[in-house]
Parts: C-alpha cells; sequence; structure tokens
C-alpha cells in the first residue's frame, strides 16, 4: 500500500468515525449493520475500512485482515456493472458469499450494495445489512446511492487535498512529490491531471 494510500484510509476512517456515519446509517434506515470498503485497483482488492460495529466498539484490530478480490461476491458485481444490488434474501442468491472473515460473527440475511462513484471512479462500495423490519425498498436503495456519492465525493476531495499538500510541501517538485506519496511519477501526473492541480 502507498504512503498515499495509507494516509488516505488513515483520512477516511477518521472522517466516517468523526461524523458516526455508519452509525446513523444504522439508526435512520433500521439496519442491524453497516461497512464501508474502499477499491483498491493496483492489487484488485477491496478492503474494509470500518464497519458500525468497529465503529461502535473501537475496535479496528481486524483491518489487515478485511480484504477480499475485487472481482469476488456482491462487491465485485458492483465494480464490474457499476450499479448497486439489492438482495433480499441471501441465502438465495448466488452473488453473496460468507466466507470473508469480517462476516465470520455476523449472519447477513438482506442486503444493500451501492458503489461509492465519482463522475471518474468507482472508489468503493457500502453496505447496509439486514432490514430490522420489513424489506429494503427501492426508495431506501436510492437514499443510500445520494449518500454514497456524497460519502465518494467527500474521498476525492481529501485525495486532491493531499495531493495538493505534497506538491507544495515539495515546493513543485513533482519527483519528490511523488516520492512522498509513494507513487511512481506517472502516478503522481495521472492524479495532477484527474484533479485539475495547478503546481
Amino acid at each position: 500500500m502507498t504512503a498515499l494510500k495509507k494516509a488516505m484510509t488513515t483520512a477516511v476512517v477518521k472522517f466516517v468515525d468523526n461524523c458516526r456515519i455508519l452509525s446513523k446509517i444504522k439508526n435512520v434506515f433500521g439496519i442491524e449493520g453497516a461497512s464501508i470498503a474502499l477499491h483498491d485497483a493496483k492489487k484488485r482488492e477491496f478492503f474494509f475500512i470500518r464497519t458500525a460495529e468497529e465503529q461502535r466498539d473501537g475496535n479496528g484490530k481486524r483491518m489487515d485482515r478485511m480484504r477480499f478480490p475485487d472481482d469476488y461476491g456482491v462487491a465485485g458485481r458492483v465494480l464490474r456493472e457499476k450499479q448497486s444490488v439489492m438482495i433480499d434474501d441471501v441465502s438465495n442468491d448466488e452473488r453473496f458469499s460468507s466466507d470473508l472473515d469480517i462476516q465470520k460473527d455476523f449472519v447477513t440475511r438482506s442486503m444493500i450494495c451501492v458503489p461509492l462513484k465519482t463522475r471518474k471512479d468507482i472508489l468503493g462500495v457500502l453496505y447496509a445489512l439486514n432490514k430490522l423490519s420489513g424489506e429494503f425498498s427501492q426508495k431506501v436503495l436510492f437514499l443510500l446511492e445520494i449518500l454514497s456519492s456524497t460519502i465518494a465525493i467527500a474521498i476525492e476531495q481529501m485525495e486532491r487535498q493531499m495531493v495538493a499538500h505534497a506538491l507544495e510541501a515539495a515546493k513543485g517538485n513533482r519527483s519528490q512529490a511523488a516520492r512522498d506519496l509513494g507513487l511512481t511519477r506517472q502516478g503522481l501526473l495521472n492524479k495532477i491531471n484527474r484533479y485539475k492541480i495547478s503546481k
């Protein structure tokens, strides 16, 4: 994981925790669990950064084991098709797998998985798990998509600020900024162009 990716993950966890996003999602939508997994395109993996239960308990010790291939399960389908997925009964849906380590202590019965999507990319996925009363509806799906889009934009803005700060600290020296961020020079140039940073 690059220095930028580590810093981004830490910043996103702080953002999610400080805003208590996952616990608010649980309360507002009447669900048992919620989680966020970010996408590592270079490694072709998803990695969970936080679950509502960890947010409540303050326990992030299992983070390093919460990785899985980006073509796997429901999240893999969401990434591939760039579409949200709603499943009322996961036991009757082949897209769902209970083999992930994070799921060993949590029995999933129903779920919505929405992409954390910006105009150019999918940064990860947001899960809403186990409706406590009734079933998930298209309205809940729509509201979660709006929320996930807001989260994705916030994550993108954090990365933009980190890249801009590294360039400023390196006094515009792109090679130095790339080293500081743990990126190749081309990787940095891609982000400069993507975020339209004038340095």
